[in-house]
């Protein structure tokens, strides 16, 4: 298969560990959801081998061979770790299980007994998903929601690095909190099969029967690398027209700015020189924004939401 890579700007590293409880911090959940979200990935035929469900005895939904399929197609690029119903890869074991010629999961097709570690198939749910920002020890979202190592929270105290689960159906991250009604998630989504982000209105019907959690370890650490509404002190948006709006910087600006959006397309990429207005020819309203820290020379990531 081709090289797989992540996007340059996430200057953090990672060590490989199986998953305690214990402190840890916010930035680390945040670096981790976006490195799963961002990597890009091309499978092989060998990746995609619809045989092996089949010959491997992996368990499927429904009789007929239609569910026996893979959910890419080889020599396509994608984006997220990829989902797979019982599966618990974060990025880099997946990334590396791929050229090993591991099977990429299926929204269909999984693991012959739930979360049994697997040889042949690589990808994570939701659940395995939470369970590695967390650093937490595998568990369903059934435990999550019921468990009392996890505080319950009102949805008017969602702040970033909480999650919404649905008992022995979905869990979710949440990693912007601008207002009660709108909020930036990742998730591994069957639907989109993989890891993705997006933003929710939480006063739609079908978030009513999410709760909303907490895990303490978290709760009295600051973020460095937090994500930040659009009131950020480096830079707010302004809205322009339907067609676009302007990033204004509290103080003249020069580097290259990289527009993203929030599943990691590039949207556009601009060079600045001494600027405060700088054009946004896009009108999505979820965004990454990565610029040139003047002081230290590195990216800066920001995720923001355009008005």
């Amino acid at each position: 298969m081709k090289a797989l890579k992540t996007y340059t700007f996430l200057l953090f590293c990672f060590f490989a560990s199986t998953n305690t409880t214990g402190a840890y911090t916010l930035d680390s959940t945040f670096i981790r959801s976006d490195s799963c979200v961002q990597i890009e990935w091309v499978p092989d035929s060998q990746n995609t081998n619809p045989a092996w469900y089949l010959s491997n005895g992996v368990k499927c939904t429904g009789a007929d061979s239609i569910y026996r399929r893979c959910d890419f197609v080889p020599g396509n690029t994608y984006y997220g770790v990829a989902y797979s119903y019982g599966g618990e890869d974060p990025y880099y074991l997946f990334r590396n299980r791929l050229k090993q010629g591991f099977l990429v999961g299926s929204h269909l097709c999984h693991y012959l007994y739930y979360n049994d570690p697997s040889n042949i198939i690589t990808g994570t749910d939701c659940s395995g998903f939470l369970c590695y920002l967390w650093n937490y020890p595998r568990i369903s979202t059934t435990s999550f929601a019921n468990s009392s190592v996890f505080k319950k929270i009102d949805f008017s105290e969602i702040r970033p690095g909480d999650a919404l689960v649905k008992s022995g159906s979905h869990i979710v991250f949440v990693l912007e909190a601008d207002t009660i009604s709108e909020v930036v998630i990742s998730e591994a989504s069957s639907t989109a099969r993989g890891c993705r982000e997006r933003l929710v209105n939480l006063t739609d019907p079908e978030w009513t029967s999410y709760k909303a959690i907490r895990y303490p370890q978290l709760s009295n650490t600051v973020p460095v690398y937090s994500p930040v509404n659009k009131h950020t002190q480096s830079f707010f948006i302004k809205y322009r027209s339907p067609s676009g709006s302007t990033i204004e910087f509290t103080e003249p600006f020069q580097g290259e700015l990289t527009i993203m959006s929030l599943d990691g397309r590039v949207l556009q990429r601009t060079r600045v020189n001494f600027q405060r207005n700088v054009p946004l020819y896009i009108s999505f309203h979820g965004t990454v924004i990565v610029y040139q820290d003047l002081v230290t020379g590195k990216p800066v990531t920001r995720r923001v939401l355009i008005p």
